[in-house]
């Protein structure tokens, strides 16, 4: 779904620490650090809210949604 979706999620492997809060905070059990692109994912945005360095980007059309900024940068 996420490929033809205008609610994007990424992952910016480079940022993310793999602390597991993303996953630890999915309400549909989907392990963001393997799979983002999982068709499990309804597209929350939790995931992206406590991440802690705002390694996950989510993307409505060209709107970034995410609450956090690029952390620490």
């Amino acid at each position: 779904m996420n490929k033809i979706s205008i609610a994007r999620m990424k992952l910016d492997r480079e940022s993310c620490i793999t602390c597991g809060k993303c996953v630890r905070s999915c309400p549909m059990q989907v392990d963001v650090l393997k799979d983002i692109y999982s068709l499990e994912c309804i597209r929350c945005g939790k995931c992206a809210e406590v991440c802690p360095t705002g390694a996950i980007d989510f993307k409505f059309g060209k709107i970034s949604l995410a609450p956090n900024e690029k952390r620490g940068k």
